[in-house]
């Protein structure tokens, strides 16, 4: 047979946040093999460290109704597995200048973090003014702010 053995597929690329519970659906079709689908399980002395738990792959005939694999075979996992990349957490950084000054002073803000680019910013200036969701706002305080 040539396609027996592993395989990579490539898919298009979707986000997952860490952590996140994601599926992987494959649909094959072989009409002669009833049973595509490569599935390890604990066999003493050859995969005595294999270890499954219910809830992690299920099997479908059709697509439409669904059962756990190891309701059918206890301990068992399709061999199937999905790779990522793990994006950086991302690490806030960000200039004033001035940083100092007297009473209307006028300060430029300027977002420097990095890691996953940011989308949205909710600036408070500390001064009991207005907010700014810019990502690099001017601000004039026109009276001191507290100080932290």
């Amino acid at each position: 047979m040539h396609y027996a053995g592993y395989h990579t597929v490539p898919i298009d690329p979707v986000s997952v946040d860490q952590g996140q519970t994601f599926s992987i659906v494959l649909k094959t079709t072989n009409p002669v093999y009833t049973y595509p689908i490569a599935f390890e399980r604990r066999i003493s002395g050859y995969s005595s460290g294999a270890t499954a738990s219910a809830g992690q792959s299920f099997i479908s005939p059709d697509g439409v109704s669904w059962s756990d694999l190891t309701k059918s075979y206890s301990n068992s996992n399709a061999c199937i597995k999905a790779f990522g990349i793990v994006k950086p957490d991302p690490v806030a950084d960000f200039k004033a200048t001035p940083a100092l000054g007297v009473r209307n002073l006028t300060v430029r803000f300027t977002d420097l973090s990095t890691g996953p680019a940011l989308t949205q910013w909710q600036w408070n200036f500390g001064d009991g003014s207005d907010n700014s969701t810019e990502k690099n706002p001017v601000h004039t305080y026109t009276r001191p702010a507290p100080i932290l």
